[in-house]
């Protein structure tokens, strides 16, 4: 395939595609694009690392693809859907970071996949200057996973509104607002939090409390160590929700010298009082996180597993010490065994 020069055009047009995945730098990625035979196309990817203030518009065509099932779109692509159009099979969608046309364009686009089964979505005010509001509103009845990172401050003009009853897997990454809206959950049975702490509104805690309690279902959890302290921070021992599912938790994340992490960890086993298996990701072994070990030992009563994730070599290859170190710390429940990182009991 060769370009004209100083021509919009490809001299040897692109036969049909099943698959197209383009990441690119350079501002004549249009001509490859338009030159496309896309009445066949099954996958498109592309991802613009050019500059935001010219983005690239997609063909008009692509939007009445009848054989698309993967579309994914990052950075330096401008959205303006059609006011009808139809995706008939697509299955999985991925936006990142891409502008769009109006407030409404999002929303266009998701009434228009009706057997849509995966969602990742990256909003980024930064993306929105254009827009004087935008809402980001999720109303998909077919989907099961959502990837949502909400880089929008809670003091902003931009809001969420999640609703998707059949909704099996949720990740959440970003900041919450007061005006945003997660509701009709039931079927979540994994989840990814991480919320991100903003000092300046006063009810935050209460918030994010809120959120997690959409999600009580949940029968796997991974919760960031900011996330957590924000929860200390609000609880509430009457209104707390109780995760009665849960039987496998993540915790990961630095645990600061002024923060002690063990009443984060607490609160935990007190939501899920059926926890099986608690994984601890951490960098190092040292004093703080040996002895948010020893609570965790002592307070968990049905607990089976705890993996303790680490990246120091020193740690992995010294094993036998933290084995007789830990054999020193009394346990609240006797059937559990220690894993680390590589998967091996110890």
């Amino acid at each position: 395939m060769t370009l004209r020069k100083n021509r919009n055009t490809i001299s040897n047009p692109i036969p049909p595609l099943h698959k197209l995945c383009i990441h690119w730098y350079y501002r004549c990625l249009p001509f490859y694009v338009r030159a496309t035979n896309m009445c066949d196309l099954r996958k498109l990817d592309l991802h613009l690392c050019t500059s935001p203030r010219q983005p690239m518009e997609l063909p008009r065509s692509l939007y009445f693809s009848s054989t698309l099932v993967v579309l994914k779109l990052e950075f330096a692509i401008h959205l303006n859907p059609p006011p009808a159009f139809v995706l008939p099979c697509l299955r999985v969608l991925q936006l990142k970071c891409v502008m769009f046309a109006n407030r409404d364009s999002l929303y266009t686009i998701l009434n228009a996949c009706p057997v849509l089964l995966d969602l990742t979505l990256n909003v980024d005010d930064k993306y929105l200057k254009n827009l004087n509001d935008f809402n980001v509103i999720v109303l998909v009845g077919t989907l099961k996973r959502l990837h949502s990172s909400w880089n929008a401050l809670p003091l902003s003009k931009y809001r969420f509104q999640i609703n998707t009853p059949a909704l099996k897997y949720f990740h959440f990454d970003g900041y919450l607002s007061g005006d945003d809206v997660l509701e009709n959950l039931p079927n979540v049975v994994e989840s990814v939090i991480q919320i991100e702490d903003c000092d300046s509104v006063n009810d935050y805690a209460k918030r994010v409390w809120d959120f997690m309690g959409k999600i009580c279902n949940v029968i796997s959890m991974e919760l960031t160590t900011i996330t957590g302290q924000i929860l200390c921070h609000g609880f509430n021992h009457e209104n707390s929700p109780t995760f009665h599912n849960l039987s496998s938790l993540k915790f990961c994340g630095d645990l600061w010298y002024e923060w002690y992490a063990w009443h984060v960890v607490w609160l935990l086993l007190c939501w899920a009082p059926e926890l099986q298996t608690l994984v601890i990701e951490q960098a190092i072994l040292i004093n703080n996180e040996m002895e948010l070990v020893r609570q965790i030992l002592k307070a968990a009563k049905v607990l089976k597993i705890m993996k303790i994730t680490v990246s120091s070599y020193l740690i992995l290859e010294n094993k036998p010490h933290f084995r007789k170190e830990f054999s020193k710390f009394y346990r609240g429940s006797q059937n559990f065994q220690f894993v680390f990182d590589e998967g091996h009991f110890i």
